[in-house]
């Protein structure tokens, strides 16, 4: 048989993902989320409006599923819209914004040490700082870290901030979202690398069972704007699900099963 016409591979999904065909996929997760948000639709109200399952629902609008044509057809209708609507991008001004830090660095490697500064915080480090475990309780009068530690950082909060936008997007209420993160640094075959990110999340959410949790959180993990930015490094997510009424969480350890059972 011939080579099936590119529009249809693009609705199919088969084969790898050129950067043309991806790009036509988020414009069209886009669409959907728009479209959505001025509806005024939970992902419960567009599940059966259309037949597709929510999770199905929450993936297109992230990009993370090519639809059928039977479903991009349904969708159209549904939003009354022309399908093609749906797979052309809007002109859109897009506002750029530039986050800045900076560093200092005195002597070798090995034995020198360095400052990093951002918004006025200040940073010291060296070696020994980024080749030892972190203590988040230390009491050391003087802030030292390492640049391992600012991504950990930053990934944590992107994820917890993204989370819960996406939480709200698929219909449900987020109360509070902490999320610890761990970078691993290891002695490799290339030097020193960032082998493994490690997100440990407690999220206090209102009727939300933990399977839809893991499956909204775990995207997430993978499509948040720190998250993109760090793709060459392997992202692993444990999540918990607390109640909205009871959540208590604790400064450098998850929540357990008695700290909820005695907040209230």
């Amino acid at each position: 048989m011939g080579e099936k016409p590119r529009n249809e591979q693009l609705l199919t999904g088969l084969g790898p993902t050129p950067p043309e065909i991806q790009g036509s996929l988020e414009t069209l997760a886009e669409a959907l989320r728009v479209l959505r948000a001025k509806r005024g639709f939970r992902l419960t109200d567009l599940a059966r409006a259309t037949g597709l399952s929510e999770v199905h629902l929450f993936r297109l609008e992230q990009g993370e599923r090519t639809p059928s044509i039977r479903a991009l057809l349904t969708l159209a209708s549904v939003y009354g819209v022309d399908p093609a609507r749906l797979l052309t991008p809007t002109s859109v001004s897009r506002r750029i914004t530039g986050h800045r830090g900076g560093a200092s660095w005195e002597g070798r490697e090995r034995s020198g040490s360095g400052r990093m500064v951002i918004r006025g915080a200040s940073f010291s480090y060296d070696a020994e700082s980024r080749l030892s475990d972190s203590d988040p309780d230390s009491d050391d009068r003087e802030a030292r870290g390492s640049p391992e530690e600012l991504i950990a950082t930053a990934l944590a909060g992107c994820f917890s901030m993204s989370l819960a936008d996406r939480l709200e997007l698929a219909g449900f209420e987020p109360h509070r979202i902490e999320t610890r993160a761990e970078v691993l640094l290891a002695l490799t075959t290339n030097g020193y690398s960032i082998t493994e990110i490690r997100l440990d999340c407690d999220s206090a959410v209102e009727d939300i069972d933990q399977e839809t949790l893991d499956e909204i959180a775990h995207i997430t993990s993978r499509t948040c704007v720190v998250s993109r930015a760090l793709m060459a490094v392997p992202v692993s997510l444990n999540i918990r699900l607390v109640l909205p009424t009871s959540y208590r969480f604790a400064r450098s350890a998850p929540a357990t099963a008695a700290d909820l059972s005695d907040g209230g």
